[in-house]
């Protein structure tokens, strides 16, 4: 596997998906673009808001130096974004940087962005924790969690079951008689507004020794955590988890070792179903990736490890998040091909196949995936544009039935979706009757393995009965094919849906 990554230069145009042909400068100015390295931004981080709201923050590297991160919110699936925050020092005394994002909803203070970056001085490094209300003016909040020589690698989750619990991850030295580097875990119960003092995961005589960790909260308050071991002689992934939803005075279940094998692993994820299945998937230098199962919330894992993509499938950069019984997997494939592959997660041997996200030649990098209870997972990356190599936002949504689902569901206060006539030819109504009002809602057509295929509301909706029309053509005006289509409905409280047959 190899990994990305290096400090690049410029003022650049944030160009959107040639789809939109809109553009957004960052920051504000009437200069051309100039032409720019592959690598002026870092990966991204994403977060999806409970109406299908889609936020990106971009780690932004200059040529003076300076190292910023910049927020942006899209309420159109990607199509136009606009600036929500940037953190930025302009006398170059700070720089921002390696972002990793969360949408609380529900939690204590009501619906909350919880942006993780590091603030870096010639001297040190400080975790810190930027919160401001979502779907207003923002006003963000910084706090600050830990203060060290170095600081890498944060990650966010949310607790599936209270999005006001949020757990932190991220590495960093810890100057106790050596010079040790410390895996460290922090929580907050109230959205991200105060933190509980850090907790030792696992340390390290050598910072090298401690890369690529991985975080997971799964039902009944376990947090899963897991990393690569680069000891010399060492293949494995090591992983512990926490049986008390991050309460600061419960320690760690002692490392198990979930994987070792032949080939080096290089960078793991950690992902699950709402149940007790568990997986582990990572890449390993012979460009493989495979997963690892638990069907008991951690307490072990299953061997051999199972082969998701293969070499000669060349994948590189990937990304997985849980949905429902599957575990979606995007990854890379060649530079230039995005792929989509759903895992079934308390069986991750099951015959699958992978379905084409992009393959329009634009070498891709920074994949991004995020989940959120009725929109769906979103995944994000970004792209080069044009003779200049631009840097662009690209988007895709996978709904509820990314996985293949068939029939309706409803929730919350989704009484009823339907579509009429099905089977259609040249057009198809939707019918969506709501006990009560939705202050935000999301309605939108599906193809059959869970792209988007035509936006048809963002916003509120009243109670009552709403109706929306698909003329059967996707967002450029194309006419899809023939085929089964899936029409959602997603709400804060969770999603609706119904499926459609389009005739020739």
């Amino acid at each position: 596997m190899r990994r990305g990554g290096a400090v690049m230069a410029a003022l650049v145009l944030l160009a959107l998906p040639a789809s939109a042909r809109s553009t957004l400068l960052w920051p504000p100015s009437t200069d051309r673009p100039v032409d720019i390295a592959p690598a002026d931004f870092a990966p991204p981080a994403l977060a999806v808001g409970a109406a299908g709201e889609i936020y990106v923050a971009l780690t932004r590297f200059a040529t003076s130096g300076a190292v910023s991160v910049e927020v942006l919110r899209s309420l159109d699936d990607g199509v136009t974004y606009q600036p929500y925050g940037l953190f930025a020092d302009p006398n170059l005394e700070r720089n921002y940087s390696a972002p990793a994002l969360v949408h609380v909803t529900g939690g204590p203070g009501g619906d909350a962005l919880v942006l993780a970056l590091l603030e870096s001085t010639a001297h040190e490094f400080r975790m810190r924790i930027a919160r401001t209300a979502a779907g207003g003016v923002p006003d963000w909040q910084l706090a600050t969690v830990a203060v060290s020589p170095v600081i890498q690698e944060p990650a966010l989750t949310l607790d599936p079951v209270d999005a006001g619990r949020v757990y932190l991850i991220y590495r960093a030295p810890r100057i106790e008689g050596s010079l040790d580097t410390a895996l460290d875990f922090a929580r907050s119960t109230d959205g991200g507004a105060t933190w509980s003092e850090p907790l030792v995961v696992a340390a390290a005589s050598v910072p090298s020794e401690i890369t690529s960790a991985a975080m997971h909260a799964g039902p009944g308050g376990i947090v899963h955590i897991g990393w690569v071991d680069t000891r010399p002689g060492a293949t494995r992934i090591v992983y512990r988890r926490h049986l008390a939803g991050g309460d600061p005075g419960q320690p760690f279940e002692p490392e198990v070792e979930i994987v070792s094998s032949q080939y080096r692993p290089e960078t793991v994820r950690l992902a699950g179903d709402a149940g007790a299945n568990v997986l582990a998937i990572y890449g390993t230098e012979d460009g493989v990736i495979r997963t690892a199962h638990s069907a008991d919330s951690g307490a072990t894992f299953t061997a051999p490890a199972i082969q998701l993509v293969g070499l000669l499938d060349w994948p590189d950069e990937f990304a997985a998040v849980g949905d429902g019984p599957y575990v979606l997997l995007i990854y890379r494939s060649g530079q230039t091909e995005l792929w989509h592959l759903p895992v079934l997660a308390q069986n991750p041997a099951a015959a699958s196949s992978p379905s084409i996200v992009s393959d329009d030649g634009e070498p891709a990098r920074g994949l991004g995936l995020a989940l959120w209870p009725g929109s769906g997972p979103a995944a994000v990356w970004l792209k080069r544009e044009g003779p200049l190599g631009r840097p662009f936002v690209d988007a895709a949504w996978f709904g509820p039935t990314s996985a293949g689902e068939a029939g309706s569901q409803a929730a919350g206060p989704a009484h009823r979706l339907a579509v009429s006539p099905s089977p259609f030819q040249s057009g198809v109504v939707v019918d969506l009757l709501l006990a009560a009002p939705a202050p935000a809602a999301r309605v939108a057509a599906y193809t059959a393995v869970g792209r988007l295929a035509r936006l048809l509301h963002v916003g509120a909706l009243p109670a009552g009965r709403s109706q929306f029309t698909w003329d059967g053509r996707d967002e450029r005006g194309n006419a899809l094919p023939a085929g089964v289509y899936y029409l959602t409905a997603n709400l804060p409280t969770g999603a609706a849906r119904t499926r459609a047959v389009r005739v020739p």
